[in-house]
């Protein structure tokens, strides 16, 4: 091709060219369908889409309590809410096989090791108490343990029918006391106890100021979180009447009154109780369970047995929690390491099997049995450390 430039022709010029031997280009079919003033639109690519690969976190669950060979719950005395972790104690009792903790919380006082209750000044609470139950709470049932919580009350002025300033004392501020623990977050669906050893010296509380008591806290804690189970009772001990503390409280707790015709009864979900073995002269606390020569006059099945008996006649169904029961290792009467190990050895083997008062087995009635305590605390009640664990270990875990 010459480098002439293109001259747009005619068609008659067109073929005059050809004639004269000019070469002619049509272009007029090449671009016929072009339209020219249309924009070009690219074409619309799609991005491939790409799913990043969903990462489930792991799942952190408590351990797996161990199954027992007892037929009803095991647990130990603690004291967390007071001295803060017990990483040794918690790893003892897990290691037991243990399925309750015990803790203390403080209501309208300040304990020796420091620990503030969570109400000292009516009406105001104290936030760092309630945060010490949640952790320790936590850490109980990380350990594969069910918490059980004692509330307990100064023994001056205790409990009150009248307030005037100070600390809380009234049963309707126990109870609003009561409905702001199970309400705190972190403390819901748990165990309680309200109010320690009523019939014991130390407190003495009045049984128809208990029994006014239960009647406003069980229903106000039942309707804050239905989920909470409130063991009832959690007298001193389980003694036959005569004692003044033990039968003879109890008896006037289930008394009919116009005001509440079945007592306290309605107003719990579980009965607790505590038991030891004094001697005849209640000096000590190292009678064998299988010996009637204490202060009780009858061995610990014997003791337990009567006294279940003693609640079915007053109509009395609520399962039986012992939530303190024991023998120091040392330092009480004839009390040594391998006799505390031997004594909760015989006396939990007991409880294993039938109940020869009532002609059943007392884990039909029996739901757990917490000893006190997991360590020493100033006296010598403690396990840690001593043959006792190896003996429990057996009995939890063959």
């Amino acid at each position: 091709m010459s480098d002439t430039p293109l001259v747009p022709v005619t068609p008659s010029e067109a073929a005059t060219a050809v004639a004269n031997g000019h070469a002619v280009y049509s272009i007029t079919q090449e671009f016929s369908t072009v339209d020219w003033n249309t924009p070009v639109v690219p074409p619309v690519v799609t991005p491939p889409v790409t799913t990043p690969p969903v990462v489930t976190p792991p799942v952190v669950t408590p351990p797996t309590p161990v199954p027992s060979l007892l037929p009803f719950g095991i647990g130990t005395n603690g004291a967390m809410v007071d001295y803060g972790a017990d990483t040794a104690g918690l790893a003892c009792a897990q290691g037991i096989g243990m399925t309750w903790w015990r803790e203390e919380i403080p209501w309208n006082f300040t304990k020796p090791s420091g620990r503030t209750g969570i109400e000292v000044t009516a009406g105001t609470y104290l936030q760092s108490t309630f945060d010490e139950a949640v952790t320790v709470a936590n850490a109980i049932k990380a350990s594969g343990m069910k918490p059980l919580f004692v509330v307990t009350v100064n023994n001056n002025p205790g409990l009150s029918a009248t307030w005037t300033s100070g600390p809380p004392c009234t049963p309707q501020q126990l109870s609003d006391a009561m409905v702001k623990l199970v309400t705190y977050p972190g403390l819901q669906g748990l165990d309680w106890e309200v109010l320690n050893e009523p019939d014991g010296s130390q407190w003495g509380v009045p049984p128809a100021l208990l029994v006014e008591a239960y009647s406003l806290f069980y229903p106000a804690m039942k309707a804050a979180d239905p989920t909470c189970t409130v063991h009832g009772f959690v007298l001193e001990a389980i003694a036959p009447a005569g004692y003044g503390g033990g039968t003879d409280y109890y008896d006037k707790l289930v008394v009919p009154t116009a005001q509440f015709p079945q007592g306290i009864l309605p107003f719990m979900d579980q009965a607790s109780f505590h038991l030891y073995f004094p001697n005849s002269s209640w000096t000590a606390g190292d009678i064998s369970p299988d010996s009637a020569s204490g202060a009780l006059n009858m061995t610990g099945v014997q003791a337990i047995g009567s006294f279940q008996k003693h609640r079915l006649s007053k109509g009395d169904t609520h399962k039986m929690s012992i939530s303190e029961f024991g023998w120091q290792n040392s330092g009480d009467g004839a009390m040594t390491p391998a006799l505390q190990a031997q004594y909760y050895g015989t006396f939990l083997k007991e409880l294993a099997g039938n109940d020869p008062i009532n002609n059943v087995a007392f884990s039909s009635y029996l739901s757990m049995m917490i000893q006190f305590a997991m360590h020493d605390s100033g006296a010598h009640w403690g396990i840690l450390g001593q043959p006792a664990v190896a003996t429990l270990t057996a009995l939890v875990k063959g």
